[in-house]
């Protein structure tokens, strides 16, 4: 609590002289008067804090003498409150861009009220601060804003964010960890010292485009940035006088806002078009300008993915690129097909020095205990001598009984035979022109289902099956 200092300073207020601000940095530096429409309406309205509301796209702009409005972004479609002159409004701030409601803080009270844009009325919850930020000398409660559990590190709050609270009086910002279900249950997390020393803190409001806290001071025309966190970024001369309310709104692909301020005495509110932003809203580390989606913390650049027609999960050199992690339908992020037109759902393609099926070995033959049958040749029907033709590129034997299969897409299957163990390679043709094929070694012979490796039939010959096979297989198969 700070009420230790009363006494011997509660009869004066301290303004600091400021500290070396820069020039303002925005390309409009006249600035536009909104308020006119405003005035019109409620002649009495001075504004003491604004707010943009992006999920409404309009300014929620409160008065000292409980009056509340919105109005668009070029001040028209106006809308007005009177809640009562007994409540002193000098900040308003929102939630939940999706909700009705919003948090007007009330100097007198030292408080953040409850308020329905939809029934324009008070809710009757309120949170109260007044044990650390109570009005001094006039100087009390002045600026609210909302930051996101994820947009700072102060602590997490219970309703997924915190209220910053800006104290006219020291010009240090309060955090508080409120309930927003449960009327007057709130927490003081923390005291953010601003390091420029400036008093007479007017306005705050928080960016999450920006990631980026603007603190407005009316008596020194100064506008300040700082992280959530309150480091201090920069410091601008505003070129108005007496800023009692400070918005923004976000331009990231651009990389401009319109910073607008109210200005109490003048019953104005200005609106700066071109102040220069960096946004980086999905907080990937790369701005909006280079991040060619920036909603999604998962890409920031457009990402190369292959046409994979035949469904295998291997892609061909048909490629597209989209900002996007994860592939558009049809494609995959690999290249690693020979022919696209044949599914190889974890088959080896032979020659291409990559491992299709994924077990780290490169360029071995396939086989069942392996890799199962190939997922497309093994569809096929091996009495059509035209597609044996086109599918089936070569065959030969190998030794301990095994043959090997090549096929059309370049996949190579060693199929096991007998288990013998021979030196002497094994003999193999095709049947007919058929994909079965006879097989033999030695006095044994074997009808084999080129595309699956079933053994149809085997026989026994009493001398050596090499010479005699091939009549048995054709007249077994009735070819």
């Amino acid at each position: 609590m700070r009420i230790r200092f009363f006494a011997v300073i509660a009869l004066s207020f301290l303004f600091v002289l400021p500290a070396h601000a820069s020039s303002w940095p925005a390309t409009d530096s006249t600035g536009t008067d909104i308020g006119s429409t405003l005035l019109a309406s409620s002649s009495a309205f001075e504004p003491s804090g604004i707010v943009w509301h992006e999920g409404r796209s309009q300014f929620i702009a409160v008065g000292g003498d409980g009056l509340i409005a919105t109005l668009s972004v070029d001040g028209t479609s106006v809308s007005t409150w009177d809640i009562g002159k007994s409540y002193d409004l000098e900040g308003v701030t929102v939630a939940d861009t999706a909700s009705s409601y919003v948090y007007l803080l009330d100097e007198n009270l030292a408080a953040a009220l409850e308020f329905n844009l939809d029934t324009g009325t008070l809710t009757g919850r309120s949170w109260s601060f007044i044990s650390y930020v109570p009005e001094v000398g006039k100087s009390g409660a002045e600026g609210i804003a909302w930051v996101e559990n994820d947009e700072q590190s102060l602590g997490t709050g219970t309703s997924g964010g915190l209220f910053y609270i800006g104290w006219q009086y020291d010009g240090d910002i309060y955090v508080f960890n409120p309930d927003l279900s449960v009327s007057g249950s709130v927490s003081f997390v923390q005291e953010i010292h601003m390091t420029s020393g400036y008093t007479d803190l007017a306005d705050l409001t928080y960016s999450n485009e920006t990631d980026t806290l603007y603190v407005s001071y009316a008596s020194l025309d100064v506008m300040e940035e700082r992280t959530a966190d309150g480091l201090l970024i920069a410091s601008y001369s505003i070129p108005g006088s007496d800023q009692e309310g400070v918005a923004i709104v976000t331009s990231c692909s651009s990389s401009t806002a319109t910073i607008t301020f109210g200005e109490d005495t003048s019953q104005e509110i200005i609106t700066y078009s071109g102040y220069p932003i960096v946004c980086d809203v999905d907080e990937d580390g790369v701005d909006s300008t280079s991040d060619c989606n920036d909603e999604d913390a998962t890409v920031s650049k457009e990402q190369t993915y292959y046409l994979d027609a035949d469904g295998d999960t291997l892609g061909s050199t048909t490629s597209t690129s989209v900002c996007s992690s994860s592939a558009p339908s049809g494609y995959v992020s690999n290249s690693s097909d020979t022919n696209d037109s044949i599914p190889n759902f974890g088959i080896e393609i032979s020659g291409d020095g990559v491992s299709n099926d994924g077990d780290a070995s490169i360029d071995e033959y396939n086989t069942l205990s392996s890799n199962g049958v190939h997922p497309y040749y093994s569809t096929l029907d091996p009495l059509d001598t035209a597609v044996k033709t086109s599918s089936i590129t070569s065959i030969s034997g190998a030794k301990n009984a095994d043959i090997l299969v090549k096929y059309a897409d370049d996949s190579i299957y060693r199929f096991d035979i007998w288990s013998i163990v021979s030196k002497t390679s094994t003999s193999v043709r095709s049947v007919a022109g058929t994909a079965y094929l006879v097989v033999s070694l030695g006095q044994r012979a074997a009808i084999v289902n080129g595309y699956t490796g079933e053994i149809i039939a085997t026989k026994f010959f009493l001398f050596s099956a090499k010479s005699q096979a091939y009549a048995w297989a054709k007249t077994y198969l009735g070819l």
